[in-house]
């Protein structure tokens, strides 16, 4: 899907509840984002939401007003936050799995866009990708398909590797099904895997310590972004 299709969702999503409430039509809409990390995390994000919001003819401040809620990497948080937007918001726009998982449950009216979700179908936030159904829309993002594939360029550009480590969140419901496609594609490889759990930035320090003080070589992670 690309970036003009994603916009073209969520201006639909944006214009839905104008249309089922033409009583409220002089309302200025409102459109919340729920963010699993930090505002800064995702600085590019937000500016191509409204870059891609301008030309589709909607301005923050004039007839959209756009309201944040960051997580801070504590994946815990996600629920209030989104609950709180869903008590506020016309529109609201997700980033990764756990963000939209949050999102779902907290509404099943709102039309909810994800920027970017791991295998929705797999973790059951739709029950489809041609038809998804309920109020959820956007873009997926294979991600155990693209973390096998990572492991085998890794393996490509060092044919020597024997050993690699992987970084997991494991607060992220996608870990359960990308590690096991992971795993399968090490076996293949003849690799040998090596899970470590990381929940956030601030815990990133002391795997790759370990790793680096055992092994003495470099670690080589396919990351489990979404």
């Amino acid at each position: 899907m690309t970036r003009r299709e994603v916009m073209a969702g969520l201006s639909a999503a944006v214009a839905w509840p104008m249309a089922t409430r033409a009583q409220q039509a002089s309302k200025v809409r409102r459109i919340g984002f729920l963010g699993a990390i930090s505002a800064s995390g995702y600085a590019s994000q937000v500016e191509g939401l409204r870059a891609g919001l301008r030309e589709l003819g909607y301005a923050d401040g004039e007839n959209i007003v756009i309201e944040f809620r960051w997580a801070e990497e504590k994946y815990d948080r996600l629920p209030e936050l989104a609950a709180d937007l869903a008590r506020r918001v016309d529109v609201l726009v997700t980033h990764g799995t756990p963000g939209t998982v949050a999102a779902k449950r907290a509404t099943t009216t709102i039309p909810i866009v994800a920027a970017a979700v791991g295998d929705p179908v797999a973790t059951g936030i739709v029950t489809g990708l041609v038809q998804p159904g309920g109020n959820l829309t956007g873009v997926a993002i294979f991600s155990p398909e693209l973390g096998a594939k990572r492991l085998q360029v890794i393996k490509e550009a060092l044919p020597h590797l024997r050993r690699v480590a992987v970084l997991l969140n494991p607060d992220n419901a996608l870990v359960a099904k990308i590690l096991p496609a992971i795993e399968f594609a090490a076996r293949s490889l003849g690799v040998q895997l090596q899970p470590l759990t990381v929940r956030g930035p601030e815990n990133l320090r002391r795997p790759f310590h370990r790793w680096q003080t055992n092994t003495r070589r470099p670690l080589w992670s396919p990351m489990t972004g979404c």
